[in-house]
């Protein structure tokens, strides 16, 4: 985040971003934007869906109903779709939530889900991806007791 707070006091003028072209594995080009969200708090949602540039608008209408139970916006994370990196960019954020089992072999010292671990000075809770949450109560409920402690607590 100090990045890209320095990396803005360089320019006076207006910055914006234009999407990069993705190369699929068969080599075609993908426009794809696999991306949404400001990052205004710093906090970097992370999902894998290979049927969607980003979020499906089901699994968006459930992560804003999530991040509004903690008083977040869309404007507040970073939603990256991971299917269409090779690497997750976490060093967007000092928090990251992951949805989904293809996350988490991000790093070594994930183990379990549910669990926060902090990874080189960033907290990383994996966690089921968003259609097992959006079809569990129990799952609901692991996910709201971690989400106090990371986001509620402060």
């Amino acid at each position: 985040m100090e990045e890209l707070e320095y990396m803005a006091g360089l320019f006076t003028e207006d910055i914006y971003l234009v999407r990069e072209e993705i190369a699929s594995d068969n080599g075609a080009v993908d426009d794809t934007t696999a991306f949404m969200g400001m990052n205004k708090k710093g906090i970097v949602i992370l999902v894998h869906d290979s049927g969607a540039d980003c979020l499906p608008p089901d699994h968006e209408e459930l992560l804003r109903k999530i991040l509004a139970s903690v008083q977040l916006t869309m404007d507040d994370v970073y939603v990256i779709n991971t299917f269409h990196y090779k690497e997750a960019p976490l060093s967007f954020g000092s928090r990251v939530v992951s949805f989904g089992d293809e996350n988490l072999s991000l790093h070594s010292e994930i183990t379990e889900k549910y669990k926060i671990i902090n990874v080189e000075g960033i907290e990383i809770l994996p966690i089921d991806s968003l259609v097992q949450i959006g079809q569990s109560v129990e799952l609901k409920k692991k996910l709201w007791s971690c989400l106090k402690e990371m986001f509620l607590q402060d």
